[in-house]
């Protein structure tokens, strides 16, 4: 198996994944996985908290982790 990294710039929260990816990717081998990272899928669906406060981002994490 080889893993080839791909940099890309930063990815804006609810941005059309498709374009993005097309945007970075010319081609996609025969054969290949494609690997989109969960904080991606996430950000662009717009799943998105912000947690101003430490006791806020762990209260979050552990209502996530339940």
């Amino acid at each position: 198996m080889q893993v080839t990294p791909i940099t890309t710039r930063v990815f804006l929260e609810r941005e059309p994944l498709f374009d993005f990816i097309l945007e970075h990717i010319d081609k996609v081998p025969e054969n290949s996985v494609l690997v989109v990272t969960s904080k991606i899928a996430a950000l662009t669906e717009g799943r998105v908290v912000l947690a101003l406060r430490k006791e806020d981002k762990d209260a979050l994490i552990q209502s996530e982790s339940e």
